[in-house]
């Protein structure tokens, strides 16, 4: 990939475009990495660890937006899932229990996209 910034705007700083232009190429691919991955369900990130309040009230907030669920219910799902995104996404678009999620999960080969 030929990466093409042209001229700096400012004479002598020879790395505000090509950084600027490098972080841009790298951004798209890691986008598309993560997208190819099925860490990403609609345009969410849906692979958030949930390693702190701060993680699990964004999975809370991305499982409300992903399904349309309301906040309670995102919790309880979130909870019978210990917090497995894809499963409450699941179970909440599907209208499914733990169990059938668990076996339609694995019959998609964990792809989320695939399965919604």
């Amino acid at each position: 990939m030929e990466l093409v910034a042209g001229a700096e705007v400012i004479t002598g700083s020879t790395r505000l475009k090509a950084g600027t232009c490098m972080k841009m190429a790298l951004n798209m691919i890691t986008t598309v990495t993560m997208v190819k991955l099925g860490k990403v369900y609609s345009n969410l990130m849906i692979e958030v660890p949930p390693v702190s309040d701060k993680m699990r009230k964004r999975l809370l907030y991305i499982l409300q937006q992903a399904s349309g669920c309301t906040k309670e219910r995102a919790k309880e799902l979130m909870e019978e899932t210990e917090y497995d995104i894809k499963l409450a996404l699941l179970m909440a678009k599907k209208s499914i229990g733990l169990e059938q999620a668990i076996k339609v999960f694995e019959e998609c080969g964990g792809d989320i996209n695939r399965v919604i």
